[in-house]
């Protein structure tokens, strides 16, 4: 008796539905902040390869929806360090006393 192939793919897909919101928020930050230039390409094949990588599994043994979970965690980890990373600095920069020309 074959196996149902359906229900598997469609619950892979809803998985990469996750994955397809850290990619906006990732886009939005990288239109804010600037891309590195890696990140459009990587971002581009973290979202392409789920789409065709699902019909290929069977042949490639090779699961996309996990890989593409682990690289897009990754990617966002990158981001969201650099907003920090850009916040912290920003609030030094409030803090700091403006200098002033009495001593």
């Amino acid at each position: 008796m074959p196996r149902p192939r359906q229900s598997r793919s469609l619950a892979l897909v809803y998985d990469l539905l996750l994955s397809a919101v850290a990619m906006a928020w990732m886009v939005r930050a990288g239109q804010e902040q600037g891309f590195q230039p890696w990140q459009r390409v990587a971002l581009t094949l973290l979202f392409v390869w789920p789409l065709a990588g699902l019909n290929m599994e069977g042949r490639t043994y090779v699961m996309a929806p996990p890989m593409v979970a682990v690289g897009v965690f990754v990617m966002a980890w990158l981001f969201a360090r650099r907003e920090m990373i850009g916040r912290v600095v920003t609030m030094h920069q409030r803090a700091s006393p403006a200098p002033s020309g009495v001593v």
